[in-house]
């Protein structure tokens, strides 16, 4: 049986708690094997005895920047023509309507097997497979970088026992340059329903979508819906639309908790508040990155629209799952995060008006107000790297920034509190 396919980022996002099984990147070892001839019999199968292969911490490869483990290469000094990777797992019970997903970025081609049975197999020709057999094609480089994911067959896992995975990656050119395998798998929880607001979150909301602004000193709430632009509520009062939505809920989302407690940190807190917005920034910008590059963004979080249309999701799960965020999950983690840092923090949303967006682009953002006055641009986003914060009466703040119609907001007249 095969899975079903769709390219996102590396971490899956859910309505409840996604558990890492396998985590992605140096926080897992696999056992590993490289050749250019026939690969061991049986390979593949749980009760192969994997000992004598090397251990190596995930991402694992040849010739890339991310790499934790480089492989040995093939005696042309380039990647061996097949690399096997293989790791033990135990399966925590699901509950009915769980899932089990799969997240793989690989160069060029893979063979994905649970417990001796295929799962998946991605850039490689149907049929057998051959020593010699190459993938189909070189990723291009909008391609490479990418995490494909998928859920697994119920059938092919045993719960409450030791599992393996096992991935067979092939090259698509003998004189290829590179190589590159991660992965990781997690459970999903079954969806909720569709949540509604609650009185204490009404306020918030409406400042939002109908005033497109949530000031400083009114703070994101628990139970907040995001739903994007577009996000209605059905004759039952529950969220509905055609995006994910996220939820704020500081008592489930266990990545929010991590989070807080950075913006609390006496680190942080001992910084003066233009510190303070920096290196939240930095960090909201970091972990809403996706591992490829920024390039990746807009990719993969198209790609989370599509596969959690009108879902339910935590806060926090959709940038550890996902690790990547478009602007308005940035902008709504600094509003909560810089409102526990102490800063007096606004959440604004409409759209960027210039060259680039002759018509307009939604976007979302954030102002940061200091003591004298003076309101701070911060953009998460379109803005990541530039962290000189200029003031709102700044002209291209003025000219760039605008209303959902792309009116001005700012002026450069004398700075006004809102």
């Amino acid at each position: 049986m095969k899975c079903s396919v769709l390219l996102l980022c590396g971490l899956s996002v859910f309505s409840a708690t996604a558990r890492p099984v396998i985590e992605w990147g140096p926080a897992s070892e696999w056992r590993y094997w490289t050749g250019d001839k026939a690969e061991p019999a049986g390979w593949q199968n749980a009760e192969f005895d994997d000992k004598a292969w090397t251990t190596g911490a995930a991402p694992l490869g040849l010739a890339e920047k991310r790499l934790t483990t480089s492989v040995k290469p093939a005696a042309s000094g380039g990647p061996p023509a097949l690399a096997l990777f293989r790791k033990s797992f135990t399966l925590p019970k699901l509950e009915a309507g769980a899932r089990t997903v799969v997240s793989l970025c690989v160069d060029d081609g893979a063979r994905v097997f649970i417990n001796g049975r295929e799962c998946q197999r991605l850039n490689l020709p149907a049929g057998e497979l051959k020593p010699e057999t190459k993938a189909l094609r070189q990723l291009s480089d909008d391609e490479e970088g990418a995490y494909v994911r998928w859920t697994v067959p119920a059938e092919l896992l045993k719960p409450n026992a030791a599992n393996v995975i096992a991935v067979e990656v092939r090259q698509a050119a003998r004189d290829s340059g590179d190589l590159f395998f991660d992965l990781a798998l997690r459970t999903i929880a079954p969806r909720w329903e569709n949540p509604k607001p609650t009185a204490a979150t009404q306020e918030v909301i409406t400042a939002y979508y109908k005033g497109q602004y949530v000031p400083p000193g009114l703070t994101i709430p628990d139970g907040y819906l995001d739903g994007g632009r577009k996000m209605t509520f059905d004759e039952k009062g529950r969220a509905v639309s055609n995006r994910e939505i996220i939820m704020v809920d500081r008592t489930r989302d266990e990545e929010l908790k991590k989070h807080l407690a950075f913006a609390h940190s006496e680190t942080l807190q001992q910084l003066t508040p233009r510190e303070r917005a920096v290196r939240l920034a930095v960090y909201v910008d970091k972990i809403a990155t996706p591992p490829g590059g920024d390039r990746w963004t807009e990719v993969e979080n198209t790609q989370l629209t599509q596969e959690f249309t009108n879902q339910p999701v935590l806060m926090g799960e959709i940038l550890e799952q996902c690790q990547a965020g478009v602007c308005r999950h940035r902008a709504l983690l600094f509003k909560i995060l810089a409102d526990a840092a102490g800063l007096k923090t606004a959440l604004r949303r409409g759209n960027l008006f210039n060259a680039e967006y002759a018509t307009g682009y939604p976007h979302a953002w954030n102002e940061v107000h200091l003591e004298d006055g003076t309101r701070l641009l911060v953009d998460t986003s379109y803005r990541a790297g530039k962290w000189d914060f200029p003031s709102v009466t700044t002209p291209f703040v003025v000219a760039e920034y605008r209303k959902l119609d792309n009116s001005p907001i700012y002026d450069q007249e004398a700075e006004k509190k809102p």
